[in-house]
């Protein structure tokens, strides 16, 4: 973490609420989860959080194939939580057959959820209600292949072969 806002603040107000939400991770049991992290992070959101990437297949995000990825962390002043914000996600639906429960195990915040069958369920039924847009995402991509399309296979320098778009 490097911070983005405050940056004149010292190191150990930036960086002791962090490692104090860690240690409120990795201390806490599944069933005292939520309450330990409650002054650092807002858990159902952060089931949502999850449960939102591993429906868009991002394998390259909270619990990633590389580990924890691309999200900013913004801690408010005082003990108010704070919240995760996303960034950088190039890997978006790159690996659409991605199992929506993928990395769960090897971070300790999800790990303990999934313990939890009632959070286990909330995040579960987070990714089923992601699926009520779905329908829109797929129209939506239909709309923009059919706006570009044209011009794609008329493009002489396009970095792929028309097959290969299509």
């Amino acid at each position: 973490f490097e911070p983005r806002m405050r940056t004149r603040e010292s190191a150990y107000s930036l960086f002791a609420p962090i490692r104090d939400m860690v240690h409120a991770v990795d201390e806490s049991s599944a069933e005292t989860q939520a309450t330990a992290e409650e002054p650092y992070l807002d858990l159902p959101d952060v089931l949502t959080y999850m449960a939102t990437e591993n429906f868009l297949a991002e394998q390259d995000g909270f619990v990633g194939m590389q580990g924890m990825n691309n999200f900013y962390l913004y801690l408010r002043d005082g003990n108010h939580g704070g919240e995760l914000i996303p960034w950088d996600k190039d890997q978006t639906l790159q690996w659409l057959e991605m199992p929506p429960w993928y990395n769960l195990e090897r971070n300790p915040l999800m790990r303990k959820a999934w313990a939890m069958p009632e959070l286990r369920q909330r995040y579960l039924q987070k990714v089923l209600d992601a699926t009520e847009w779905a329908g829109w995402l797929g129209a939506e991509v239909e709309r923009e292949y059919a706006e570009i399309r044209e011009a794609v296979l008329a493009d002489p320098f396009k970095p792929a072969s028309n097959e290969e778009f299509e």
